[in-house]
């Protein structure tokens, strides 16, 4: 995902020209309020008829009513035109974040992640009003003075406005020209310490992080010093190159235009004045551009873009009876290749086992069944249906899964269900309750489908939450079922009670992903998976007779 803040800002680009034009016009009464009292006080000290003083007057409370009425105008136009872009940008980012996060080309922590989203979002919003509106409006505002002191003095408009340029432009460049990104990673640090306190505690591991922890903080004191030193000389430079124009202006008035009067000459100063006031503020912009690019940058290394497209498809005859078919798949992440000319077959309505060391490609394998992964040549089949003529979202309603390590909200039971299929209703989840052999648990708690889960199921036991998350899964009126390690980390009863389960589903075609080989003979099928090749394939009791590398890894769990 590439983030273009142009193209979030075109839906409220009228938002965007009315802040700017009430920014003008406020900036023009500032500098004509400052003007008129000049006028003002200047005839006042000559004792001119109060007579001749009333349009001045009435100038200066006009301007004071027009500043504020202006200034109000823009901050409520300019906020809500930041709001909006920010609930564009909000809405982009949220819509392929779920399905950028897993892939991401870089590595990052939790709460690097966390951080980064919420806080890369806010600073984009925070970019419409500090570095998109003032400078637009301070250099009309310029321009309209420099178009006022021209008939004047052509020099005196050239020092204004290279005076504007030299402060919203070079110093900026000059002066904030540094890298924030130990911010994030001091709270990723903070955020580990936090979440893992117990675990650091019990491996008297806690001291040593909190020095690294202290370590960082004082790194980002360090960062958050020089910023604030080049900060303060920027603005000093600011303030000087305002001074100077100022004061060179009043030179020029006094030594080479004797013909300008001492009224005309305390107006133009004043406005001038005034404008550099405004002006001058502008020196930090390149702070705040740095902070947008800085933003965009941590967005677009989180949501990059995934190929999606597919290979054109093979002409292949695929047996009626194969709800899956692979054909020559070849598929590699991160320049690796990990499948190579792969090939297999799912039966409909047969349970399968997908079996393989760590890193063979079998958590791979199935995002490619999926959709999340695409392979890049070679074709899939379902029910003999390209993938290729298959949406992803279609692909996924015809397969569901149940993770590992799904995440089960912090909700009721229902709340859960209703997440995902909101329109099912209690019998319907009761159903699928009831296949997971869950639904006598639910029943007999007081709650029922009220029964609060806590976060990541924290309420729920181990089993409890895989058999949550299998019914969650035949909640679908999908056809095929994937299991992802159903009964890692359960004691060897409640694991022996899962599998009982998942073998009881007589109307789907399951495909498990286990380690688990207590209950291997009871699959129609085996698949073992090794450094990305299939080794092996075959029913439990052919694969038993090739005295291959299932028996290899029965016997091995046998002296274990």
């Amino acid at each position: 995902m590439k983030i273009n803040l142009w193209t979030l800002a075109a839906p409220v680009k009228y938002y965007i020209a009315a802040a700017i034009i009430t920014g003008f016009f406020c900036n023009l009464s500032v500098i004509g309020l400052m003007a008129a009292a000049a006028y003002l006080i200047i005839n006042a000290a000559l004792q001119v008829p109060l007579y001749q003083l009333s349009l001045a007057i009435t100038a200066v409370r006009a301007c004071g009513i027009l500043r504020a009425v202006f200034r109000y105008a823009e901050r409520y136009i300019s906020h809500n035109a930041a709001f909006l872009i920010w609930q564009r940008l909000r809405l982009a980012v949220y819509k392929n974040i779920m399905m950028a996060l897993p892939f991401a080309q870089e590595n990052m922590h939790d709460g690097d992640i966390f951080m980064a989203v919420i806080e890369s979002l806010d600073e984009l919003r925070d970019a419409v009003l500090r570095l998109l509106l003032p400078p637009l409006t301070a250099g009309l505002m310029t321009m309209a003075l420099f178009a006022f002191i021209l008939p004047y003095s052509i020099l005196a408009a050239i020092i204004l406005a290279a005076g504007f340029l030299i402060i919203i432009i070079i110093i900026p460049y000059c002066f904030y020209k540094h890298n924030n990104s130990s911010k994030s990673s001091l709270q990723a640090e903070l955020w580990e310490f936090i979440a893992g306190a117990r675990e650091l505690k019990l491996f008297d591991y806690a001291e040593k992080r909190r020095q690294q922890a202290y370590k960082k903080i004082n790194e980002r004191t360090i960062a958050e010093n020089h910023l604030f030193t080049f900060s303060l000389w920027a603005e000093t430079l600011a303030q000087i190159i305002a001074a100077v124009v100022i004061v060179s202006i009043l030179a020029l008035f006094i030594l080479v235009m004797p013909q300008i009067t001492a009224t005309q000459s305390a107006v133009l100063l004043l406005a001038i004045i005034a404008a550099m006031e405004i002006i001058v503020p502008l020196a930090a912009i390149g702070q705040q551009l740095e902070i947008a690019q800085m933003a965009l940058k941590r967005l677009d290394k989180l949501l990059q873009p995934q190929n999606t497209a597919l290979p054109p498809a093979q002409k292949e005859l695929i047996n009626t009876n194969e709800i899956i078919a692979a054909k020559n798949i070849v598929f590699s992440f991160k320049q690796h290749r990990l499948f190579k000319n792969m090939n297999f077959a799912i039966e409909k309505n047969k349970k399968t086992a997908l079996l393989g060391g760590s890193g063979s490609g079998k958590s791979t394998l199935v995002n490619i069944l999926l959709r999340l992964l695409a392979y890049e040549e070679g074709t899939l089949f379902y029910e003999q249906q390209a993938y290729s003529q298959i949406t992803p979202e279609q692909i996924r309603n015809k397969i569901r899964v149940a993770l590992q390590d799904q995440y089960i909200f912090a909700m009721t039971i229902r709340e859960n269900f209703k997440l995902l299929y909101p329109a099912i209703s209690d019998k319907e989840i009761y159903a699928a309750l009831e296949k997971a052999e869950l639904a006598d648990f639910i029943m007999n708690s007081p709650a029922q489908l009220d029964l609060y889960t806590g976060s990541r199921g924290c309420y729920l036991s181990g089993g409890q939450s895989k058999r949550l998350s299998i019914a969650l899964a035949l909640a679908a009126k999908s056809d095929m079922l994937i299991l992802d390690e159903p009964t890692a980390g359960l004691d060897a009863l409640t694991a022996h009670e899962i599998m009982e389960t998942i073998m009881n589903l007589t109307d789907k075609t399951v495909l498990i992903i286990t380690h688990d080989l207590s209950a291997v003979e009871k699959f129609d099928k085996i698949i073992i998976l090794q450094a990305g090749e299939i080794i092996e394939e075959g029913t439990p009791a052919d694969l038993i007779k090739r005295q291959g590398h299932l028996v290899d890894m029965l016997n091995y769990r046998s002296i274990i």
